[in-house]
């Protein structure tokens, strides 16, 4: 009996033993592949904030120097040993393709003499316009106002293209920003437009005719338009120009 008792108790101690390994095991892969997803993450958002910044730098020809530079900025943490490996320019699509690579830090498979797993990113975006229709729940007579999907930088040449119908008479053009307390600073652009009598209007947030009246600004989230005749409808189209959006490698490619 004790020696039946004894077999038995091997028995339990190597399946015990046998299963602590297999869960060590586990939580080590389970540890470097978490190391391998944040290192990937990290990566990638650096890519595509470094391409979106740069895009818009084609036409004037900065476009890889500015990819490297925000680049370089995104370096934080778990990939500060990123660097970029290639840029493509498509000029005459307005559209680039940036590639990054880093390696990642593993504790487990070091064991095994493997120390460090290359792990590679890409991005590519475009210029391109995008139509944005005016804000539901503003409701301010002979106003509209429109909020942009994203953040409107001051980019080279033009960011607004205002379009109005025969019947909206002239009008005032604003775009805005919050701060850090979420109020929203506006700054009146109007003498921005390329000709404040055509139907359609572009404007520069960032010109020189604004900075000269104290409106310093290079961003914005939010464009007013403000009728001039309260007595004539207000229609316009607004589209924002010059606007830098991520696409797909895929489509990149094939442009």
């Amino acid at each position: 009996m004790t020696r039946q008792f004894k077999k038995l108790k091997a028995s339990v101690l190597v399946s015990v033993i046998a299963l602590f390994a297999v869960f060590f095991i586990f939580c080590g892969f389970a540890i470097d592949f978490s190391m391998i997803v944040a290192t990937r993450s990290q990566l990638q958002n650096a890519v595509e904030t470094a391409t979106l910044s740069a895009v818009s730098e084609i036409p004037s020809g900065n476009a890889e120097n500015t990819a490297r530079e925000i680049f370089s900025y995104s370096r934080v943490n778990l990939i500060r040993q990123a660097r970029i490996t290639n840029i493509e320019l498509k000029a005459s699509q307005n559209a680039m393709l940036v590639e990054a690579s880093t390696p990642a830090q593993i504790y487990f498979l070091s064991a095994l003499g493997i120390n460090f797993i290359e792990i590679q990113a890409r991005a590519a975006a475009k210029i391109q316009e995008s139509n944005v229709a005016p804000d539901t729940d503003f409701a301010i007579a002979n106003q509209l106002q429109f909020t942009a999907p994203n953040i409107i930088f001051n980019k080279t040449g033009n960011e607004i293209r205002i379009t109005r119908t025969p019947e909206t008479s002239e009008y005032l053009t604003y775009v805005g920003l919050n701060d850090s307390i979420n109020e929203t600073k506006w700054v009146e652009i109007t003498c921005a437009s390329n000709d404040a009598t055509a139907e359609v209007q572009e404007f520069d947030i960032n010109a020189e005719c604004v900075r000269n009246n104290n409106g310093d600004i290079s961003a914005a989230k939010f464009i007013r338009v403000i009728n001039n005749n309260s007595l004539t409808p207000l229609e316009v189209e607004l589209s924002l120009i010059n606007i830098s959006k991520l696409i797909r490698v895929k489509d990149y490619n094939l442009l």
